[in-house]
């Protein structure tokens, strides 16, 4: 789930869906009416998902398209809605991130780890990404 949510933050609503997953969404459809094969839906539905990462990796905006139909069908609409405030930083959060990455910079993994679990006592997870390190609240 937490995959799911994550690429649903990634999602640009202004977009379009690549052609290029329309196949993945053909076999999610052909494995639920196929006696309602969830592990094969469920199976398709992630290569969706990480055909779409790799996409939104390489820069290309990508907006809902099909995901919405094929979560609806799975009762997991909702991971499309995000509470925009929900990752508001504290000041406490802020800090430890920032040591966090000052740490990673002078090559100190050991405080660096530390800092890293401070957060997650906190409730934070730490994503390290091609931009920066991005904290998200815990679910």
């Amino acid at each position: 789930v937490e995959r799911l949510r994550e690429l649903c933050r990634r999602l640009d609503p202004q977009a379009q869906e690549p052609a290029a997953l329309e196949p993945h969404r053909g076999r999610f459809l052909a494995a639920l009416a196929d006696d309602f094969n969830t592990a094969a839906a469920r199976a398709a539905l992630f290569d969706w998902v990480g055909e779409a990462n790799r996409l939104l990796d390489g820069g290309e905006r990508l907006g809902v398209g099909r995901l919405r139909e094929m979560l609806w069908l799975l009762g997991m609409e909702s991971l499309l809605e995000h509470d925009d405030g929900a990752d508001e930083l504290d000041p406490d959060a802020a800090r430890l991130l920032e040591q966090r990455e000052a740490a990673r910079a002078a090559r100190d993994f050991e405080l660096a780890d530390r800092r890293r679990d401070e957060l997650a006592e906190l409730g934070w997870q730490v994503r390290d990404t091609p931009d920066g390190p991005v904290l998200r609240r815990r679910q």
